[in-house]
């Protein structure tokens, strides 16, 4: 007799049941059950796409279909089909069966075929007499410009450099997301009648108060500005910010190498400094305060860095910069030990005294972590530890004024 045992799972649309066949208690088979509910991947999805309705219409051969399911949610399906961190990868529940399905290929492919295609947006509404200012043109600032713009709403984006994309064109390498890609993606969005103004800084070519004559305005400029080392040294000249060397790349600028650098952090800035390095002929090295569990930075990226031969070494902090004569020949660091958690969730890392030792460098890039720079913003707009506050609605302090993306307290990364 079949001894029948029932799997709880959470409530999801599609969920897996399975039956015991004999005393070992192996499994003979498992078969999916439909189970009123969200698909996981829909809900682990950033910014909320239809994922299992896309693959529904890319099985049956619909791609322009799926293109336009995908596109409602997520003006960059090209962008994220290539650096999104793809969460709902980890909660398709395929993977209690074999492995998860390739959500983020699938993406990227449905993606590239709507830009091959052509196949742009127009209004869905009638235009209305409102205007909104769009602070600042990466992933936040854009995907609000484009769906204001499909609401019908009048939108101008202000980009204080010549290009736009922000951390997109200028913080992600060429070999993770090919600019030309990048450019359709925004032409995409232009398309909607978007307004853009280019090499114009708030705070310094207009000042906040100047778009009090727009009805509502977008805050999205962004983590700007690199967190310090803190150490003693850091003033060399040799020590430069991970997000100022991979801006400099990314516009073709001139970008002075050492012969060793060594990337502090352990962040998704910190993989992509250093595998730019091994592209420019150079061996870097990476240090971060703790463990590879704890590291912020994509899994799929570190272990790219591995397999490249990038040497990481954990739980290490630097402690002084070496000089002599004015140059930098070596970094002192502390061995670190984990403790309990902190506001993080992750395990704060302890020194260790008297476990001093010295990693030869020429070169020391800091990747620890970038934060909010509002010197352009009025009082009024409150803020608190790096990040502006804001309401689930993305309201802030001040009437009428928004705010989204790096710029207030979430996951930093393309997909919020």
């Amino acid at each position: 007799m079949k001894k029948k045992i029932s799997l709880e799972l959470p409530p999801m649309a599609m969920s897996l049941q399975s039956t015991v066949v004999n005393k070992t208690g192996s499994w003979r088979y498992l078969r999916p059950v439909p189970v009123e509910g969200i698909a996981p991947c829909n809900e682990a999805c950033l910014v909320s796409q239809n994922i299992e309705k896309m693959i529904l219409l890319v099985r049956k051969g619909k791609f322009k279909e799926a293109y336009e399911e995908i596109s409602k949610e997520n003006p960059f399906p090209s962008v994220c089909g290539r650096v999104c961190s793809h969460p709902c990868e980890s909660s398709c529940n395929r993977g209690q069966f074999d492995e998860a399905v390739s959500i983020q290929a699938l993406e990227r492919f449905v993606g590239d075929y709507g830009l091959k295609q052509g196949k742009f947006f127009s209004p869905l509404r009638p235009m209305r007499k409102e205007e909104v200012a769009v602070v600042g043109s990466g992933p936040a600032g854009l995907s609000c410009a484009y769906h204001l713009a499909r609401m019908g709403y009048k939108v101008t984006v202000l980009e204080s450099m010549p290009v736009l994309g922000g951390k997109l064109r200028w913080a992600i390498p060429n070999y993770r997301l090919p600019k030309k890609i990048l450019d359709q993606e925004i032409e995409k969005v232009l398309s909607l009648g978007i307004r853009v103004k280019r090499n114009v800084e708030v705070g310094r070519d207009i000042s906040f108060k100047e778009l009090k004559r727009y009805q509502a305005v977008f805050i999205a400029t962004g983590s700007q500005k690199s967190i310090p080392l803190q150490v003693p040294g850091e003033d060399s000249k040799g020590v430069v910010s991970g997000l100022d060397f991979l801006k400099a790349l990314n516009q073709g600028e001139e970008v002075p190498l050492g012969s060793k650098p060594v990337v502090v952090g352990g962040g998704n800035t910190a993989i992509d400094v250093a595998r730019s390095y091994l592209r420019l002929g150079r061996e870097p090295m990476i240090l971060y305060r703790r463990s590879r569990e704890e590291m912020p930075a994509y899994k799929e990226e570190v272990e790219e860095a591995e397999r490249e031969g990038i040497p990481i070494q954990y739980l290490v902090a630097p402690f002084r910069v070496l000089r002599e004569k004015g140059n930098i020949v070596g970094l002192e660091c502390l061995k670190m030990r984990l403790g309990k958690p902190d506001a993080s969730g992750r395990r704060s890392p302890i020194p260790i005294k008297g476990s001093n030792f010295v990693v030869e460098t020429d070169q020391v890039i800091r990747a620890i972590g970038e934060t909010l720079d509002r010197s352009f913003l009025p009082r009024e707009i409150r803020s608190g530890d790096g990040a502006l506050e804001a309401t689930p609605y993305m309201s802030t302090s001040q009437p009428g004024t928004f705010a989204g993306g790096d710029v207030v307290a979430q996951p930093r990364s393309v997909g919020h």
